[in-house]
């Protein structure tokens, strides 16, 4: 049998889950003794997430397989590989079933943060990398990023843009992403009214997506009961939107898979497992998920290892914990005779723990290479060539090329004129309140006494601003802008149109970012120059960044944690009440556009 040695070409072939006819041959061959191993481990204990044990055992691998899992030596040649593994514990690699790669990082420097934290698996759910590309770059992203050292399967989204009367792709284009063999199904699927309503394009694309034995993940948050029994029937496989166990059970009873989120916005964990140690209900169909990590967070407490972690603290049996991260992950993908466990036939993604309450790796098999030891990277990753070719609406000629502070004013006529404001209840949620605004010299008037500032939404290509109001924001701020967002375009707030249009027009010479200004300065910058979405920065850098522009804005009030997420859903017409969007002021609930945008070039 012909081996390939070159472990370049065993990382960038790895992506090809579906084992060949010469590849099972030879691996039957390791497995009674008559070819030698590459790699062997010896005398550790295996977490086994099929039968519940944990067994002394030697695990034998050649190429990027597991060939035997026992006590026989007998495929230990003179060049194999032999690892000790005394005194330690064998876990299978950890798997994401919803991750966001790009939270302002990049696919490439968010799989460099999370390998060595044992994560050797992710189901993309990257809402930004759609918004880059046309449909064939965006095909051809999907496929680069497969051939990363972390197995990379990405989710198409059902729309690229969360505001109202934007489509995402036609029936073909979604038929086409769907059928490439590392799609894994739609991700974030939140357009349920629609699907209560019968809108069949949805339900077209779901149904689609559920022939070719794809998945369909629901954001079905603020669902009711009887609702969620619609959506099961429309197709939706999986929700990861409980936020408590009631939640969680609604879902659960009615055929869902469910996800048990920590996320950096949503650390819902510590509630949630009480549906495993109080509640008493099987586990099959439970996984857990970091959904989305901040920069600061992927340093400070890591990936699925945090996650395992923080189950096992709350009473979960420490192989249940691991079985949430990794089989089950593996089988609601249709995936468990290739990922999942470590068992013969199975892909070499190993983790070595120094002990069973401790999830942390010391060391990191992946693809059957080792790629980690004790925090630390030992394997390159390939440049991301996604970079070149990725738009980027932010650095080019557009209709509107330099902002000007009276592109934000309001005209008016009075003393004061009832405006509907949006009053941020937290990072993601607002309410809808008509209340008097001021008029200062024919202008409505952002008054910072009362908490009141403007908010904006600039399109340079439409050369057109949707300016409205903002209350409870904390944050006594001159502007602020992001490149960031759910409608890919830039967002602004601030009590001084001069210092939001200085942070818009730096945002652009970044060719995207976050940048805060006070009275004329920019005190604060984080450069997007990716597609004006994400660093080119390694996550360490990063999060040094993000930490100093949250340092400071806790400094002057901002009590919302992460303005990551604020930015990201201002235009998502996924949650209530009210949302800016380049099409205008929106009312969710009314589903009517109350303000529309000034056209100013």
């Amino acid at each position: 049998m012909g081996r390939c040695d070159d472990p370049i070409h065993r990382l960038r072939r790895f992506m090809i889950i579906k084992r060949t006819l010469e590849e099972t041959l030879t691996l039957t061959e390791v497995a009674q003794g008559r070819q030698p191993a590459d790699t062997y481990i010896a005398g550790g204990r295996v977490i086994n997430v099929y039968s519940g044990e944990v067994l002394e055992a030697n695990i034998a691998i050649r190429g990027r397989r597991i060939a035997y899992v026992g006590s026989s030596q007998a495929m230990v040649g003179p060049e194999t590989k032999v690892l000790d593994a005394a005194g330690l514990f064998l876990a299978p690699g950890y798997m994401d079933p919803h991750f966001h790669p790009d939270n302002y990082f990049n696919p490439h420097t968010a799989a460099m943060a999370i390998l060595p934290h044992g994560t050797t698996t992710i189901f993309s759910n990257s809402s930004y990398l759609p918004r880059m590309f046309s449909t064939e770059d965006f095909e051809r992203c999907i496929g680069e990023i497969a051939g990363l050292p972390v197995k990379v399967f990405s989710g198409v989204p059902e729309q690229k843009f969360f505001y109202p009367q934007v489509e995402g792709y036609s029936f073909e284009e979604t038929e086409r992403l769907l059928s490439n063999p590392s799609a894994f199904g739609f991700n974030e699927i939140g357009v349920w009214t629609r699907l209560l309503n019968g809108d069949e394009k949805p339900l077209r694309k779901i149904l689609l997506a559920r022939s070719l034995g794809k998945k369909a993940d629901g954001h079905t948050g603020g669902c009711s009961y009887d609702k969620l029994n619609a959506l099961a029937v429309a197709g939706l496989t999986s929700c990861h939107e409980s936020l408590n166990v009631q939640e969680a059970l609604d879902r659960l009873r009615l055929g869902f898979w469910v996800m048990l989120r920590e996320s950096t916005n949503r650390p819902d964990l510590e509630r949630l497992v009480s549906i495993i140690t109080k509640e008493k209900v099987s586990t099959s169909r439970l996984l857990l998920t970091a959904d989305g990590l901040t920069a600061p967070d992927l340093v400070r407490r890591g990936h699925l290892d945090y996650l395992v972690r923080k189950a096992i603290r709350q009473g979960v049996e420490p192989v249940t914990a691991y079985r949430l991260a990794t089989l089950n992950v593996a089988t609601y993908h249709g995936l468990d005779g290739d990922l999942g466990g470590i068992a013969p036939g199975r892909i070499a993604d190993v983790l070595f723990l120094r002990s069973l309450e401790e999830p942390t790796p010391c060391m990191v098999i992946a693809n059957g290479l080792l790629v980690a030891k004790d925090g630390d990277l030992l394997i390159d990753f390939p440049a991301p060539l996604y970079y070149n070719y990725a738009r980027n609406h932010h650095g080019g000629p557009a209709r509107l090329d330099r902002v000007r502070p009276e592109m934000f004013l309001v005209p008016t006529t009075g003393d004061e004129a009832l405006f509907p404001v949006m009053k941020v209840v937290n990072a993601v949620i607002n309410r809808r309140v008509d209340r008097a605004v001021p008029c200062r010299d024919g202008y409505l008037w952002a008054d910072p006494e009362e908490g009141l500032m403007k908010v904006a939404m600039v399109d340079r290509q439409a050369g057109q601003i949707t300016t409205g109001f903002l209350s409870n924001f904390g944050a006594r701020v001159g502007g602020m802008c992001s490149t960031e967002n759910a409608a890919y375009k830039i967002a602004v707030v601030g009590y001084s149109e001069e210092d939001m249009a200085l942070a818009v027009n730096r945002a652009l010479d970044l060719k995207g970012g976050v940048v805060v200004v006070q009275s004329g300065s920019v005190v604060q910058e984080i450069a997007l120059p990716m597609g004006g979405l994400m660093s080119t920065d390694p996550i360490p850098v990063l999060a040094k960044k993000v930490e100093a522009m949250n340092t400071y804005l806790a400094d002057v009030g901002f009590t919302l944690g992460d303005p990551y997420y604020f930015f990201g859903f201002l235009p998502s017409t996924y949650f209530p009440e009210l949302r800016i969007t380049t099409e205008g002021l929106y009312d969710v609930k009314r589903e009517e556009i109350l303000v529309r945008p000034r056209v100013v070039a």
